[in-house]
């Protein structure tokens, strides 16, 4: 009999592992995933799920707090100042934005999206999807969905 206990307890604990250890890699695609409330939380009325604008549905991040993975929303904007732009092998075009505080984000245009990209040097806001690069470990705007010139 305790034979049995023993086995099933360590049954028990190996699936307690496995199951952080799945929750954990899927929070590199999705911080979500490990937060069990998150569906509670939306229920309450804590996030605004109905968007009247373009900056309800992709509202502005800072950089900082989005390198810091402290965000919780599948879509975002950033506003910067672009200051590199180099064509990939696989056709997208990856776009490094930095704030004025010098955080830097990638914006990733993809062909889908038939956008003309931003110039060097061009002070815009870039909105799309946030979402966690595994091959570079950084986060990003992977597609980007629109920019705009910010007026000054």
């Amino acid at each position: 009999m305790r034979i049995i206990k023993f086995f099933f307890r360590l049954l028990i604990y190996i699936a307690i592992i496995a199951g952080l250890e799945f929750g954990l890699s899927m929070t590199l695609y999705n911080p979500v995933v490990i937060v069990p409330a998150y569906s509670w939380v939306r229920s309450i009325g804590f996030f605004k799920d109905t968007p009247k604008t373009v900056n309800d549905l992709y509202p502005v991040f800072s950089m900082d707090k989005i390198n810091r993975s402290l965000v919780w929303r599948p879509r975002g904007s950033v506003i910067g100042k672009v200051t590199e732009k180099v064509k990939a092998d696989d056709g997208d075009w990856h776009i490094n934005v930095r704030d004025s505080s010098g955080d830097v984000l990638v914006v990733e245009f993809t062909p889908d999206y038939k956008t003309a990209l931003p110039d060097i040097g061009s002070e815009i806001k870039v909105w799309g999807i946030l979402r966690y690069d595994m091959e570079h470990r950084w986060w990003e705007i992977h597609p980007a969905a629109g920019w705009e010139k910010v007026k000054k």
